[in-house]
Formats: structure tokens, sequence, C-alpha cells
């Protein structure tokens, strides 16, 4: 949060917050990933409070990120047009 406010201030970026590890709501029907995405949940209304911008949220994916396909499905939740990067 820090260094986007002084990005902010100094005018270097539009701000864009990406969340990832977002539990799925079909996810928290275990009490334990429904206190945890709530936790997420309460995290993610003060950055929209904070910095009024909605963030992207990336859901908690069951496998690592890894190598170039992976990198470029993830990149789906960020970027339309992340396959014109090669």
């Amino acid at each position: 949060m820090r260094a986007a406010k002084e990005l902010d201030e100094l005018s270097i970026v539009k701000l864009q917050i990406v969340v990832n590890g977002v539990i799925p709501e079909e996810a928290s029907n275990h009490p334990f990933f429904a206190s945890r995405r709530r936790m997420q949940l309460r995290a993610i209304d003060g950055l929209v409070q904070e910095f009024n911008v909605k963030p992207i949220q990336v859901p908690l994916l069951e496998n690592e990120v890894k190598g170039i396909k992976a990198l470029r499905a993830l990149g789906k939740w960020v970027s339309d047009d992340v396959y014109a990067v090669r």
C-alpha cells in the first residue's frame, strides 16, 4: 500500500491493483476457507476505500504457475491483450 501511495503521489503510474490467490466463493462452504475468504474480502474492500479502484481478483489456483503457457493463462485475468506478448 505504501509503494502504491508513493507512486500515485509522484504521478508515475495509473494505479491498478491485482489481488492474487483469492479463495473462490464455491470453495467457501468449508469453515476454514469461508473465514479466509471473508478476511480477503475485507482486505479488498480496504483497497477499494483507500485507492478508489476496483482490484482485479485472481482466484487461488490449484497448481503453481510455471512456464509461458501457465503465465499466459494467468495473464488473462489481468489484461485482454496478454497474448500479444511473444
